[in-house]
């Protein structure tokens, strides 16, 4: 009880000194003051500093894999939300232009459904306009991935799970033969 009741007096003094610093009260700390508190790890704005935590780790992470594709795994759970909550920043246009371009500068993509289709769609008309056909060999586990993607789709063309496809992807897989034409 006693160390709750100091650490109240403490958060309060902290709070006014945030309230000084950002001169809303009036009052105003002196450069000396700001020094002081900043040598102790004063963080004046605690949004930016987590904004800037998750950048760090964003850009910790673009730099050992080469992408944003951030996995949905425990070790990487923070990382994960924080980039889909800049996307629905992005899309409800809540971001300032630079945060976009530092964002994007490091791989961002806003749109990861859209980003996905065109990288399968591509390699899927690849292998169909070297090989003439999409056939792909299920041996060769460099298709894998592929072979999944083309089945889910193939899937959510005939009812068979949730996938949806707009006019424009089941013409474009009717083009490379993996959907029959009308």
């Amino acid at each position: 009880d006693e160390r709750e009741k100091e650490y109240k007096q403490l958060r309060t003094w902290i709070q006014e000194q945030k309230l000084k610093y950002n001169n809303t009260d009036g009052a105003k700390l002196s450069s000396e003051q700001i020094e002081l508190l900043e040598n102790i790890g004063m963080v004046w704005n605690v949004n930016q500093a987590s904004y800037d935590n998750m950048y760090t780790q964003a850009v910790e992470f673009y730099n050992k894999y080469g992408h944003l594709s951030v996995p949905r795994t425990e070790e990487y759970s923070r990382l994960y939300n924080w980039i889909k909550s800049q996307r629905r920043r992005y899309t409800n246009k809540l971001m300032s232009q630079e945060e976009i371009q530092t964002l994007e500068s490091i791989g961002m993509i806003w749109d990861a459904k859209q980003h996905q289709w065109d990288t399968m769609y591509s390699k899927a008309k690849e292998y169909y306009e070297e090989h003439g056909d999409v056939h792909f060999p299920y041996s060769d586990s460099n298709y894998r991935q592929l072979i999944q993607w083309v089945n889910n789709k193939k899937a959510g063309y005939y009812g068979k799970n949730s996938c949806k496809l707009t006019e424009e992807q089941v013409r474009q897989l009717q083009e490379i033969g993996i959907l029959p034409s009308d």
